[in-house]
Protein backbone atom coordinates (compact mmCIF):
# COMPACT_ATOMS: atom_id res chain seq x y z
CA UNK A 1 0.00 0.00 0.00
CA UNK A 2 1.66 3.50 -0.95
CA UNK A 3 1.42 5.83 2.35
CA UNK A 4 0.31 9.14 1.11
CA UNK A 5 0.04 10.94 4.74
CA UNK A 6 1.80 14.17 4.20
CA UNK A 7 2.66 16.25 7.63
CA UNK A 8 3.59 19.62 8.15
CA UNK A 9 7.02 20.62 9.68
CA UNK A 10 5.79 23.34 12.38
CA UNK A 11 9.45 25.13 13.95
CA UNK A 12 8.43 28.39 16.43
CA UNK A 13 11.76 30.39 16.85
CA UNK A 14 13.20 33.27 18.16
CA UNK A 15 16.42 35.28 17.45
CA UNK A 16 18.05 31.79 15.09
CA UNK A 17 18.76 31.53 11.77
CA UNK A 18 21.55 29.06 11.14
CA UNK A 19 19.93 26.68 14.06
CA UNK A 20 16.24 27.46 12.17
CA UNK A 21 17.59 25.87 9.31
CA UNK A 22 20.01 23.31 10.36
CA UNK A 23 16.64 21.89 12.10
CA UNK A 24 14.53 20.80 9.26
CA UNK A 25 17.59 20.93 6.57
CA UNK A 26 17.59 16.70 6.45
CA UNK A 27 14.36 16.63 5.92
CA UNK A 28 13.18 19.43 3.13
CA UNK A 29 13.15 17.08 0.08
CA UNK A 30 11.45 14.12 1.59
CA UNK A 31 7.91 14.02 -0.31
CA UNK A 32 6.01 13.46 3.56
CA UNK A 33 7.08 16.56 4.66
CA UNK A 34 4.65 18.84 2.83
CA UNK A 35 5.06 22.05 4.26
CA UNK A 36 7.50 23.78 6.56
CA UNK A 37 5.62 26.28 9.05
CA UNK A 38 8.17 28.61 10.53
CA UNK A 39 6.81 31.42 12.98
CA UNK A 40 9.60 33.79 14.18
CA UNK A 41 8.20 35.21 17.97
CA UNK A 42 9.09 38.99 16.64
CA UNK A 43 13.10 38.25 16.55
CA UNK A 44 15.64 41.41 16.51
CA UNK A 45 14.41 42.60 13.10
CA UNK A 46 17.71 42.23 11.80
CA UNK A 47 18.02 38.58 12.45
CA UNK A 48 14.04 38.17 11.18
CA UNK A 49 15.36 39.67 7.59
CA UNK A 50 18.53 37.70 7.78
CA UNK A 51 16.09 34.99 8.49
CA UNK A 52 13.94 36.18 5.45
CA UNK A 53 16.88 36.04 3.15
CA UNK A 54 18.22 32.30 3.77
CA UNK A 55 14.69 30.96 3.51
CA UNK A 56 14.11 32.26 0.36
CA UNK A 57 15.24 29.53 -1.84
CA UNK A 58 13.23 26.93 0.21
CA UNK A 59 9.57 26.48 -2.04
CA UNK A 60 8.29 24.61 0.59
CA UNK A 61 8.87 26.92 3.64
CA UNK A 62 5.97 29.34 4.59
CA UNK A 63 7.81 31.98 7.03
CA UNK A 64 5.67 34.62 9.52
CA UNK A 65 6.27 36.53 12.59
CA UNK A 66 4.56 37.12 15.60
CA UNK A 67 4.44 41.41 16.15
CA UNK A 68 4.56 40.43 19.78
CA UNK A 69 6.41 37.87 21.54
CA UNK A 70 4.46 34.85 22.34
CA UNK A 71 7.06 32.85 24.29
CA UNK A 72 7.66 29.38 24.06
CA UNK A 73 4.27 27.81 23.99
CA UNK A 74 1.77 29.93 22.56
CA UNK A 75 4.26 29.79 19.62
CA UNK A 76 4.15 26.43 19.51
CA UNK A 77 0.31 26.99 19.04
CA UNK A 78 0.51 29.90 16.36
CA UNK A 79 2.84 27.62 14.76
CA UNK A 80 0.70 24.61 14.58
CA UNK A 81 -2.73 27.08 13.47
CA UNK A 82 -0.59 27.99 10.31
CA UNK A 83 -0.74 24.52 9.25
CA UNK A 84 -2.56 23.01 6.17
CA UNK A 85 -2.34 19.33 6.83
CA UNK A 86 -4.55 17.53 9.60
CA UNK A 87 -1.05 16.17 11.51
CA UNK A 88 1.73 17.91 12.01
CA UNK A 89 5.20 17.44 13.72
CA UNK A 90 6.31 20.42 16.06
CA UNK A 91 10.11 20.86 16.26
CA UNK A 92 11.80 23.17 18.19
CA UNK A 93 14.38 25.21 16.10
CA UNK A 94 17.43 24.20 18.59
CA UNK A 95 16.81 20.55 17.07
CA UNK A 96 17.28 18.64 13.84
CA UNK A 97 15.05 16.12 12.47
CA UNK A 98 16.40 13.78 9.83
CA UNK A 99 14.83 10.98 7.59
CA UNK A 100 15.37 8.39 10.62
CA UNK A 101 13.01 10.14 12.26
CA UNK A 102 10.39 10.59 9.61
CA UNK A 103 10.97 6.76 8.81
CA UNK A 104 10.05 5.87 12.42
CA UNK A 105 6.63 8.14 12.97
CA UNK A 106 5.19 6.74 9.71
CA UNK A 107 5.40 2.88 10.99
CA UNK A 108 2.50 4.05 13.33
CA UNK A 109 -1.48 4.19 12.41
CA UNK A 110 -2.01 7.75 12.84
CA UNK A 111 -5.22 8.74 15.00
CA UNK A 112 -6.62 12.10 15.83
CA UNK A 113 -6.43 13.30 19.35
CA UNK A 114 -3.34 11.95 19.83
CA UNK A 115 0.26 13.07 20.04
CA UNK A 116 3.50 11.06 19.99
CA UNK A 117 6.66 12.67 21.42
CA UNK A 118 9.78 10.84 21.24
CA UNK A 119 11.24 9.15 24.09
CA UNK A 120 15.02 10.23 23.69
CA UNK A 121 16.37 13.74 22.29
CA UNK A 122 20.03 14.87 22.27
CA UNK A 123 22.12 16.43 24.10
CA UNK A 124 20.07 15.23 27.60
CA UNK A 125 16.57 15.12 26.97
CA UNK A 126 15.28 11.75 28.59
CA UNK A 127 11.52 11.32 28.25
CA UNK A 128 11.80 6.98 28.03
CA UNK A 129 10.04 7.19 32.11
CA UNK A 130 7.19 8.33 29.92
CA UNK A 131 7.40 5.58 27.09
CA UNK A 132 4.22 3.91 26.10
CA UNK A 133 2.19 6.01 28.31
CA UNK A 134 -1.44 8.16 27.54
CA UNK A 135 -1.49 11.61 29.16
CA UNK A 136 -5.18 12.81 28.63
CA UNK A 137 -7.44 14.86 31.42
CA UNK A 138 -8.45 12.18 34.07
CA UNK A 139 -4.39 11.24 34.39
CA UNK A 140 -2.76 14.17 33.53
CA UNK A 141 -2.17 15.77 37.35
CA UNK A 142 -0.28 12.66 37.94
CA UNK A 143 2.31 13.42 36.01
CA UNK A 144 2.70 17.52 35.99
CA UNK A 145 5.65 17.81 38.45
CA UNK A 146 7.22 14.69 37.14
CA UNK A 147 11.14 15.50 35.93
CA UNK A 148 11.00 16.71 31.95
CA UNK A 149 7.34 16.49 32.12
CA UNK A 150 6.93 20.15 31.29
CA UNK A 151 9.61 19.81 28.74
CA UNK A 152 8.13 16.89 27.03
Amino acid sequence: MNDQRKVSLCVPTYNRVDMTIRAFLKVIDDPRIDEVIIVDDSSDLPIYHDLQKALFEFSKVKLYRNVLNQDCYFNKRTSISFAKNDYCILLDSDNIIDIDYLDKIFEYEWQDKVIFTPEFALPHFDFRAYSGLTFNRTNISEYIDKPMFEVM
